[in-house]
């Protein structure tokens, strides 16, 4: 018996049509990687500058801040302190209350004004149930020392508050020392506001910079798309077609 062989079925050769086909999906493959790559590449360079650009806004700010505060308390507690060492002298009590009762009411973010002797004595406070007690030093957080005032960060009470300390002194001798503590959450809530502008800045710029980057990427691979769409229309037949190129 005899068999038919069935001889073996060759490759076909792509068509001239379908290479042309395959070299404009290639051409319109390269041209989309090339978008994408671009624009991630330019979006992370943006996504950068702006993140380093915020944090160094966020800790001026916040330095700012904390300078602006330290004057603030200085000059409440400097200025409270020249009256404060005439009525010691003149052991006018009520005048002390007075200065007390009145330096706390102009500023409403002043937790507590204290008038102490040398002996850490309270002789006036905005609080007249503490007159007479001794006042109680407590040690908190340093930030600030210079021979006119100090400023700490304490906690009494539960509040956290920055804390100034100023000497009292007539013709050159010390007669007691001005304690005012300021509340920190004015601060830290000015801090949080300041923050949040900087970031809606920071993302609104990012958002900028993305579309920035879209239409930059989109103008640098038009020409590979115009080349690629000349392909097709050739690949299609019209072999009258013209490419645009684009020079500066």
């Amino acid at each position: 018996m005899t068999s038919n062989s069935i001889p073996p079925k060759k490759d076909r050769l792509p068509s001239e049509n379908e290479r042309q086909a395959s070299r404009t999906t290639r051409l319109k493959t390269k041209a989309v990687s090339i978008r994408i790559k671009l624009t991630l590449l330019t979006l992370a360079m943006i996504a950068m500058i702006t993140t380093g650009s915020s944090i160094v806004a966020i800790e001026n700010m916040d330095q700012e801040l904390l300078n602006n505060l330290a004057k603030r308390g200085a000059s409440i507690a400097l200025s409270a302190a020249i009256p404060a060492g005439y009525s010691i002298l003149a052991e006018d009590r009520l005048a002390l209350d007075n200065l007390a009762a009145k330096i706390q009411a102009s500023q409403d973010d002043i937790t507590y004004l204290a008038i102490l002797d040398n002996d850490g004595n309270i002789l006036a406070h905005n609080k007249l149930t503490e007159t007479g007690m001794a006042f109680d030093a407590i040690k908190g957080s340093p930030m600030l020392n210079t021979p006119d005032y100090s400023m700490q960060q304490v906690s009494r009470d539960g509040l956290a508050s920055y804390e100034f300390k100023s000497p009292i002194e007539f013709a050159e001798n010390r007669v007691g020392q001005i304690v005012v503590g300021i509340d920190a959450q004015r601060l830290h809530a000015a801090k949080e506001s300041a923050r949040r502008r900087i970031l809606l800045i920071s993302l609104a710029v990012l958002a900028i910079g993305s579309l920035g980057a879209f239409m930059l990427s989109k103008l640098f691979t038009a020409p590979i798309e115009r080349l690629a769409a000349g392909v097709s229309e050739i690949t299609a037949g019209n072999h009258q077609v013209e490419v645009k190129v684009t020079s500066k």
